[in-house]
């Protein structure tokens, strides 16, 4: 960006994060694919690491919305890889990040992501040929979790993570 006496003007940490961040929302609005996605994310972080490590100058509520809204659409891109790779070792990872975060697990969409999980879980072995005991055995010793269940859905539609970085994103401002 040039100044009116023609020299360069050097922009914030604070203004690059942001702007890394619409960025993402832009993409994620109308569709993106993974590698690019991936990519865009990780160019993202260096600049919001790189605000968040600089000395607080600001407003702490809106680092603190930069910082949810990163880490949202890194756990975006977390869930869609391991949708894409079928890994539910990451599904867990991913699942437990969101239901161990208060406020995000009471957005409506994901509460209705972790209700359904819950219920897939109880139902997963309600099949008849089972005993209850053999039922409660099953559902114990299953590596089928709530936590996966929960990421495998969110790999499956990221879009309710994006819509969440975007309401974090709109607060920053």
């Amino acid at each position: 960006m040039l100044t009116a006496g023609g020299m360069l003007a050097q922009s914030s940490p604070a203004a690059d994060a942001l702007d890394s961040l619409r960025a993402l929302k832009s993409v994620t609005e109308v569709g993106v694919n993974y590698p690019d996605y991936k990519s865009r994310v990780l160019d993202a972080k260096i600049k919001v690491d790189k605000y968040l490590a600089t000395p607080e100058k600001d407003d702490a509520a809106q680092r603190a919305k930069i910082k949810s809204a990163m880490q949202l659409y890194v756990l975006a891109e977390r869930a869609r890889y391991a949708y894409i790779r079928r890994d539910v070792i990451v599904f867990g990872e991913v699942g437990d990040a969101v239901m161990n975060d208060s406020e995000l697990a009471a957005n409506p969409a994901i509460a209705e992501i972790i209700s359904q999980s819950r219920n897939r879980k109880e139902n997963e072995y309600n099949d008849a040929i089972y005993t209850k005991k053999q039922r409660e055995m099953l559902i114990r010793n299953s590596r089928s979790t709530v936590s996966q269940f929960v990421g495998k859905e969110l790999g499956a539609n990221p879009i309710v993570l994006f819509e969440c970085a975007a309401k974090q994103l709109a607060a920053a401002k």
